[in-house]
């Protein structure tokens, strides 16, 4: 079993010699993203519409269930597959570890890489599954409810700022990558008990978990940040990841507020109505 994971996950063709290329890889362009965005939001406008004329929510059938599951099942082969080809780079010693000591590899890619082999294979998959994310805002139309400001931002954001990561080779990729998948994991497993009628009491931690994601996103940019300070290092990418640690901050602040307004300000009135 560990041989056939090594394999899809590491050995693969498909996975080890993956190089992203502009002119003949799928979504590898500028005019992709901005065309996918562009029907993205032309199709939240049509939908609005279409269910304002309508009382009641548009009936989904198991479309909010297939989707969560296939998002979980993404989540957990990203997650898997980049950690297997982590640890297949590091024993390869191939050029992701020539390039500095310790673990210093994790958060600089030197400024020669280029986004070719097992990392970028995965972090490839993980750009295409933001396009697929988009449907859950499409969902939350067609369901008629409130569409937050964190979520806009958050779906409009990322497949930007993921294609960034491949276009540019962005250091970070490794941690921003294990750490997202396990989060995505945590939260698309909730989503789907959810979606299957259960109500399991964990949406704060789910909350408080994403809270964190963002967090060790702006600490581990911070950390490059020094790095390059100090040693004088340099690092590929280091526009885009500041770009990125923006984008995180901006997120963590917008989901931050929602925790205090649902949960922290909540509980002393639900505390007061008790005692009246």
């Amino acid at each position: 079993l560990l041989a056939t994971i090594r394999y899809y996950a590491a050995d693969h063709p498909m996975v080890s010699h993956f190089r992203w290329d502009e002119d003949h890889t799928l979504g590898a362009s500028w005019g992709f993203v901005i065309s996918a965005l562009g029907i993205y939001a032309a199709a939240i406008l049509v939908l609005k519409f279409l269910t304002s004329l309508r009382r009641s929510p548009i009936p989904l059938g198991p479309l909010q269930i297939l989707h969560n599951l296939a998002l979980l099942a993404g989540s957990v082969a990203i997650f898997a597959g980049c950690l297997q080809a982590t640890l297949v780079e590091h024993e390869q010693s191939s050029w992701l570890w020539k390039a500095s000591g310790g673990i210093d590899w994790l958060f600089c890619f030197p400024v020669e890489t280029r986004p070719v082999g097992r990392i970028f294979f995965w972090s490839y998959a993980f750009y295409l599954s933001k396009f697929v994310e988009l449907l859950d805002t499409l969902i939350i139309v067609l369901r008629k409810r409130r569409l937050t400001l964190f979520h806009a931002i958050q779906h409009a954001g990322n497949p930007i700022i993921c294609f960034l990561w491949l276009h540019t080779a962005q250091s970070l990729q490794v941690i921003f990558l294990l750490v997202n998948t396990a989060i995505q994991t945590l939260l698309y497993s909730y989503f789907l008990l959810s979606s299957l009628g259960f109500d399991p009491p964990v949406k704060e931690f789910v909350t408080l978990a994403q809270i964190l994601q963002f967090a060790i996103g702006i600490a581990a940019a911070a950390w490059v940040a020094l790095l390059v300070r100090q040693k004088s290092a340099k690092c590929s990418g280091m526009e885009p990841l500041a770009a990125n640690a923006v984008f995180y901050l901006a997120l963590m602040l917008l989901l931050t507020n929602y925790y205090i307004k649902i949960y922290v300000r909540k509980k002393p009135q639900t505390k007061k109505s008790k005692k009246a």
